[in-house]
């Protein structure tokens, strides 16, 4: 399953069992860590600033998600938040790299630049 798959279902899983994290502005008041089911794997999703991680806790390999911010965007991606999930898997991927792949993206249509280093998949 890619990052950007991942980051709909799970962010759509977690608005649906604690509907407080749908108040984009802060997330304030909301659980600092809450469990989740996607399927048959177990997640945590930890909330930081304005984001959230998620980390899956089973099946092995310990999968991660970091939602930066803007999580009523599930299609947004950067080049940092896609090493962190690829080095999860066990892919090394320098960072250079990831800026490489998304540019590459963008050039072939697949995303489009949001914002200063983030890209928006369209």
């Amino acid at each position: 399953m890619s990052l950007v798959t991942y980051q709909r279902q799970l962010l759509a899983r977690l608005l649906e069992d604690h509907p407080e994290y749908g108040h984009f502005g802060s997330l304030a008041g909301t659980p600092f860590r809450v469990g989740l089911r996607l399927n048959d794997e177990a997640w945590e999703a930890t909330r930081h600033g304005v984001g959230v991680m998620f980390k899956r806790c089973d099946p092995a390999p310990n999968l991660v998600v970091d939602v930066h911010d803007a999580l009523d965007q599930p299609d947004r991606v950067d080049a940092w938040r896609l090493q962190q999930f690829l080095e999860s898997m066990g892919r090394a991927l320098e960072f250079r790299d990831a800026q490489e792949a998304l540019a590459i993206c963008v050039r072939d249509g697949l995303l489009s630049r949001s914002d200063a280093g983030s890209y928006q998949l369209r």
